[in-house]
């Protein structure tokens, strides 16, 4: 009787640590790449890793350095792909209005320094990529003479 419950002691703590983050887990946003330019109405490959963590579902986010969240890219849908490799990305294309909703209205001064952020949706790992920028769709209109 006791070797079962000895049995069952360590099978818990071998799915509670295969379930839940260890302490040096982290996630490792590698695509986009520092200081690169995107452009609103482009696909862009978001890339990350995770070091130390069993596979699980993840958020995406575009948001200020240093700043709040500007959008949100996708919910919890997107899974790292192997526990062995640990890899997930997606395909993004950015979304027209995505600074339509900001202030002041003149669109050269919205071109700011973003970063993605990527989240388990447990909430336990977060791991930001470098900055870059995305550049806004501007219209430009001939002047009349």
């Amino acid at each position: 009787m006791m070797r079962k419950g000895i049995i069952s002691i360590i099978l818990c703590f071998f799915l509670f640590s295969a379930i839940y983050p260890t302490d040096n887990a982290v996630i490792i946003v590698t695509k986009p790449i520092e200081n690169s330019v995107w452009k609103v109405g482009q696909t862009m490959r978001i890339a990350w890793r995770t070091e130390g963590e069993p596979k699980l579902p993840v958020k995406l986010y575009l948001k200020y350095v240093n700043g709040p969240v500007l959008y949100r890219i996708g919910g919890c849908g997107y899974s790292i792909n192997s526990s062995l490799g640990s890899t997930g990305n997606i395909l993004w294309k950015i979304p027209l209005n995505l600074f339509k909703n900001m202030k002041p209205q003149n669109p050269l001064s919205r071109i700011k320094k973003v970063c993605i952020r990527v989240r388990t949706c447990d909430n336990s790992l977060i791991g930001d990529s470098r900055s870059f920028i995305i550049k806004p769709f501007i219209i430009k209109v001939p002047k009349k003479n």
